[in-house]
């Protein structure tokens, strides 16, 4: 039986990818449910049949870090797949981007003797993160609602506060998160609470097929 390792930036990744494996899983599979047990360094298995673990790693200059684990779990016979952000070079001058942050990750494969195969969020193609892929798979017409009411808001923010903080908050991250915040209650606002595998969310979206191919072929499901 095929065994795999999948090694996620945090603990938020882990969250959203056992969601969105579980939805990919042939029916009669229980959706892995203690995702306090998501935490930097350590392989939680969220499925038996086929063999899926998660591995928070953090970000992509931390994957030195564990190269000996990897090649722990190549000789036990897994087959590792890593997935992170592709980033851009704003957010990290040093290996952001998707060119950039491939050819970072194929440096260390060489130099440390280890492989695994990559997926960088949100295509495999472009620049972006997770969060470019959530803003996709949000209900539209509640989404639409939300933000039209949040635009003004952050509008009325600028009058008595700054431009700087209203551009904060205007950010795709805090965006998503006042969206869940106001139709679903702060507990599933948080990026570590959130269940994907309902109503609140589209996981049939054709932005998330690059994706579920990658899953689907590496994991064997």
């Amino acid at each position: 039986m095929k065994k795999s390792i999948i090694l996620v930036e945090g603990p938020s990744d882990a969250v959203f990818l056992n969601d969105l494996i579980h939805h990919l899983m042939p029916n009669g599979n229980t959706r892995y449910k203690e995702i306090s047990k998501f935490k930097p360094g350590k392989a939680i298995q969220v499925y038996k049949e086929p063999n899926i673990n998660l591995f928070v790693s953090g970000g992509c200059t931390h994957i030195e870090k564990f190269t000996k684990k990897i090649s722990e779990f190549l000789d036990d016979g897994y087959n590792i797949l890593l997935i992170q952000d592709a980033d851009n070079s704003i957010k990290d001058s040093y290996a952001g981007g998707f060119n950039k942050r491939m050819a970072y990750l194929n440096k260390i494969k060489t130099e440390y003797s280890i492989d695994f195969e990559t997926f960088l969020l949100p295509n495999h193609k472009s620049d972006g993160d997770l969060e470019d892929i959530l803003e996709k798979l949000v209900l539209k017409d509640k989404y639409d609602l939300f933000y039209n009411n949040y635009l003004k808001y952050c509008i009325e923010i600028e009058r008595f506060s700054s431009k700087v903080h209203s551009d904060e908050l205007l950010q795709l991250k805090y965006r998503i998160y006042g969206y869940c915040q106001v139709f679903y209650g702060m507990e599933l606002a948080n990026e570590r609470n959130r269940d994907y595998h309902n109503n609140h969310w589209n996981l049939d979206d054709s932005s998330l097929n690059p994706l579920k191919k990658f899953l689907t072929s590496e994991l064997g499901i």
